[in-house]
């Protein structure tokens, strides 16, 4: 027996109330119905709810809706809040550095790069001066007939 299935075209069928407003984890946690004038709603939905829970624990219900409350441009607001929220997961993760530790790393991976860059360039040089010197020195027997040279070593 073959059970149907209404998203054959489909082949990753998503519930439609994934995402929807009524799935709010602000709130949800504030234990109010999600309406339509709810600005956090498209930041934190249900499903990602302890992004909701790290950026809560950091800022505060009020503060989160004081950020983006103000601000004209959507994408200063998806900027801010994706930035509020990998900022508040990196605390979630590292309570002492947070994202002072991963900065403080990636800092340090450039100063590496920078000094392997700079180890490079020196061997580099060392590669230029050494390939001038030995065409110098192919060009300098290139001046001198094979016969010559033969006479200069009898003679020299």
């Amino acid at each position: 027996m073959t059970t149907h299935n209404n998203n054959h075209n489909n082949k990753n069928p998503t519930p439609r109330s994934k995402y929807t407003k009524s799935n709010c984890s602000v709130c949800r946690y504030q234990h109010r119905k999600c309406d339509a004038h709810c600005i956090l709603a498209p930041y934190f939905p249900y499903v990602l709810e302890q992004h909701f829970k790290n950026a809560h624990k950091l800022f505060g219900v009020s503060k989160l809706i004081n950020m983006i409350k103000n601000l004209n441009d959507q994408e200063l607001k998806d900027a801010t809040m994706h930035t509020v929220i990998y900022e508040s997961n990196a605390r979630a993760k590292d309570q002492v550095g947070g994202c002072y530790k991963i900065v403080l790393e990636l800092e340090q991976r450039i100063r590496e790069a920078e000094s392997e860059l700079e180890f490079v360039k020196q061997q580099l040089e060392v590669c230029k001066t050494v390939g001038v010197q030995e065409q110098i020195h192919i060009i300098d027997y290139e001046w001198f007939d094979i016969d010559d040279l033969e006479d200069m070593i009898i003679c020299g």
